[in-house]
């Protein structure tokens, strides 16, 4: 850009989350891309009050290894008893030993272990359609799937 160039503004995207409904419940963030950002600060909100609820997950989606972002805090995270789980979709070319293909492939290795958990899911809106679908085949109800929009 340049000076006198405009910048168009929107509106802010989203609702949040409503995480204080949801203490005790295991927290399951599934996050591709750039839809990781409003999820971290759900997570760092959780991670103060950790002991207020269950198992808290990261599902986190990326296209290249390279592409993932705060990678300077994935590690602080695990400390905090997070567990993180990440996929690529375009492993060609890349040094990369775990899991490919899209985000929501990694639900059927978590959730059956799971008690009583809540989705929170940011990202595209095709990946959001994909994730609510598989999860309502695996037995949430609605209420228990939180989107971003």
């Amino acid at each position: 850009m340049k000076p006198g160039d405009h910048v168009e503004l929107l509106e802010v995207a989203g609702h949040g989350f409503a995480l204080d409904d949801h203490k005790g419940n295991d927290l399951v963030f599934v996050a591709m891309g750039t839809g990781v950002a409003p999820l971290r600060s759900a997570l760092r909100h959780v991670i103060k009050s950790k002991q207020d609820f269950g198992q808290l997950i990261v599902l986190y989606g990326a296209r290249t290894p390279d592409d993932f972002c705060y990678r300077d805090e994935t590690d602080d995270w695990e400390r905090a008893g997070v567990e993180l789980r990440q996929v690529i979709s375009r492993p060609d070319g890349h040094d990369w030993s775990g899991p490919t293909g899209y985000v929501q492939s990694l639900l059927d290795h978590v959730l059956p272990d799971l008690k009583s958990p809540i989705a929170l899911i940011c990202g595209s809106q095709e990946m959001i359609t994909e994730t609510r679908d598989r999860l309502a085949q695996m037995g949430f109800a609605h209420d228990e799937i939180l989107t971003n929009y």
